[in-house]
């Protein structure tokens, strides 16, 4: 089955501001530093997702046929430079079970379990089940850029 969402925005949580930060520049913030050699992608099923939500508050499938994907800092992101400059991915996440309700991919620092920071969700725009062997596929952009909302 194919499926695709585009132009999805995400939500910066208020423990990924901090920890940005502190990678790009001396905060000297405690439990934050520089950038780790791994940043995780992980799929959830929480019903809202909040600024304010951290790992704890994360509702992921049971471990059996689920693992955040980790993703590099050195050499999976790739510049572009379009019009400002973005750091960019592409991750495909396979499920190796059923894995129940999707409804948001996340960022993380944590490889599994709730003691490292939630940096970034992005909340679908459907739920939609997760099967074994059912794949998604995840163009990644970060970047930091000025929106006006009216």
């Amino acid at each position: 089955m194919r499926w695709a969402e585009t132009d999805l925005l995400n939500l910066l949580h208020d423990e990924g501001e901090k920890y940005l930060l502190s990678a790009g520049f001396a905060t000297n913030l405690p439990g934050y530093g520089p950038a780790p050699s791994s940043l995780y992608l992980g799929i959830d099923n929480r019903v809202t997702v909040e600024r304010a939500h951290t790992l704890v508050q994360v509702v992921e499938a049971e471990p059996d046929g689920y693992k955040r994907v980790p993703l590099s800092t050195a050499k999976d992101f790739f510049p572009l430079d379009d019009p400002i400059f973005t750091l960019a991915m592409e991750v495909q996440f396979t499920a190796e079970a059923d894995l129940g309700t999707v409804r948001n991919a996340f960022l993380c620092t944590a490889s599994s379990g709730s003691a490292g920071r939630l940096l970034v969700s992005v909340p679908l725009r459907k739920a939609r089940p997760m099967f074994e062997q059912d794949t998604l596929t995840f163009e990644c952009q970060l970047s930091l850029r000025q929106t006006l909302i009216s």
